[in-house]
Formats: structure tokens, sequence, C-alpha cells
């Protein structure tokens, strides 16, 4: 990602020295008068802390909560730091969304695909409600990275006529529009045997539901989940759905994300660590901080606690889940 002069905000080591350089480098970023974004820079003297000084833990980005609000209100182009030319293109006019930081979230989702000549080729069906503007730019540049197009349905209603029409090998959508879908084309139907993948949207609001989805439709078509952070740029994914009735895992995969549960006040839901063992109301706090952007503590409800019980799983990759 290309930068203006200025200090450099790349992802260290994860012990707590590592972590001070990372978020001082960030803070010294989008507070520097060279560097900042117009948003943080006009409200730099409303804070009554010093960001480089005072920040040196992830905790510390608490400090920011009276002014997430705000920052998630101004105007998009207000919140990116200075950047090169080629890096300016605003994917979604509602997001502070450059292409070159919306393709490094597709860089990431595609990572540990299946490469080669046994990947499945066709293209995605994109089925989702107005307002998941982060969701359709993503699904789309994804269907690119796949090697083939994204084709558009507003309604449940518009689908089975695409998919009628062949050439469809993977579809995005959520509980509630794949139900509908499910009443205009049923499970048996012919259509669902040339489906490769379904990713979900909304299945942590509604894990019974999604689980049952995965239990009427053919093995042979694999479902994964994807947790939406807008507000952030951030999303988590599931591994595929098993028949098991067993807890949806996320996991970030984005490693300028940071993530908590909390309660519904917002207080870190189980002390230091992030120890939460009871999955009542509460919020998935999470906030983006790279070169381009700084966006604090937005809070998704979540009904969760930590998987791999609050240590870092597999890759070193922390984990929450949502009971089935």
């Amino acid at each position: 990602m290309s930068a203006a002069a200025g200090p450099v905000v790349t992802r260290g080591t994860p012990d707590a020295a590592g972590v001070a350089r990372f978020l001082g480098d960030a803070m010294r970023r989008h507070f520097g008068e060279a560097t900042g974004s117009p948003f943080w820079l006009s409200v730099a003297g409303e804070l009554d802390f010093d960001p480089v000084r005072d920040v040196v833990g992830w905790r510390d980005l608490e400090r920011f909560r009276p002014w997430a609000r705000r920052a998630r209100a101004a105007a998009p182009r207000d919140l990116l730091a200075a950047a090169g030319t080629d890096d300016d293109e605003i994917v979604a006019p509602e997001l502070p969304l450059p292409r070159t930081w919306l393709e490094q979230v597709v860089d990431w989702r595609v990572a540990r695909y299946a490469r080669g000549p046994g990947r499945t080729v066709g293209d995605t069906l994109v089925l989702l409600p107005a307002g998941y503007g982060f969701a359709r730019a993503v699904s789309t540049a994804r269907a690119g990275r796949l090697g083939s197009g994204a084709v558009f349905a507003n309604r449940p209603a518009e689908a089975p006529r695409i998919l009628d029409r062949g050439g469809v090998a993977y579809v995005v959508t959520t509980v509630e529009l794949l139900e509908g879908l499910l009443d205009q084309a049923p499970p048996q139907a012919p259509v669902w045997g040339r489906i490769r993948h379904i990713t979900l949207y909304d299945a942590h609001r509604w894990p019974a539901r999604a689980r049952r989805l995965r239990e009427v439709l053919p093995e042979s078509c694999e479902i994964s989940a994807i947790l939406s952070c807008p507000g952030v740029l951030a999303e988590f994914r599931t591994g595929l759905f098993g028949r098991d009735g067993g807890p949806l895992v996320y996991e970030g995969f984005d490693p300028y994300v940071r993530w908590e549960l909390a309660d519904e006040t917002g207080r870190p839901a189980g002390g230091p660590g992030d120890t939460a063992t009871s999955s009542a109301p509460g919020v998935l706090a999470v906030s983006h901080l790279s070169d381009r952007l700084f966006l604090p503590w937005a809070g998704q409800p979540v009904r969760a606690v930590p998987a791999d019980g609050g240590r870092p799983g597999p890759g070193g990759v922390r984990r929450f889940e949502i009971p089935g």
C-alpha cells in the first residue's frame, strides 16, 4: 500500500514492546500534521490525552470511544490518512474504502482457498439486502479473484432464473434471504447440485437457523459464514459448517484489526485477556488501525465467548465462538 512520507504502520511482534511500537507508529501517522486524516486532526484538540504518548497497549484504544460514533458519521474521505495518488479511489461512496484496501481484504480472504485445476470456476450470485455495501464490494472483488464474475439479485424471487441459466458456482447471501431462496428453489432442486459454496452473512445472529440450512442443503454444497463489521471495514470468517451442531467459530484474517468481547455497556466482558465465559448479550468491539485508516471501537451485537480458552488458536489467531 503506497503512503505519503511519515510513519509506516506495520504490524510487528505480539509482545508488549511490539504492540507499543505499532501503536506509536499508528498514532504518529494519524495525528501527524503532514499525514493525519482531516477528521482526526480536527478532533485532536478535544482529546484529554496525548495519543502518541499515552496509547501504548490495546486497551488504550478505549479512550477513543467518545469519538468513535462521530468518526463513523464523518465523510468517508475525511477519515483517510495521506497516501499516494494511486490509492485515492473510493470504491463505495458511503464508506472510507480505497480500492487498494479492498484488494488487500480480498487477498486475505482467498489466501487459503484451494488453487489449481481442481478449483471450481463459476460466477458468484450476490443476493444481499440494501445497506450491505462493504459485503457487496468484497464479494464482487472476490468473484473476480476466483476467475469469474458477480451477478446480482435484490430479492429471493429474482434468484432462481439466474441459477437456472447455469454458470453460478458460488452464492453470497444472508440467512434470511437464503431461507427465502429455498422457498423458491427447494433443496432437492437440481440447481443446488451445481453450487460449490455458499457464504452466509448474519449467521451469528441466527446460528440455529444457519445450522438448519446446512442440514437441508446437499452435502456437496459447502457453507461457511462471514461476520461483517462495515464500520471498521473488517470481516471475520468461519470454516466450513459440519452437521454436528457445534458452535460457529469465527476468526479474523486482517492483521490490522483488533477485537475483544465486551458487555452491553462496552466494558470488557471477562477482564484482562478476553476471558469472558458467558454468552450473554454483548458486543464484539472492533478497531481498525492501518496506514490509511483509524476507526476505533465499532460494536457488533453478539452472544459469543472466546474460543480456545481465550488463547491464540491455530496459527496464532484469536477466535471467538457463537453457540449453535
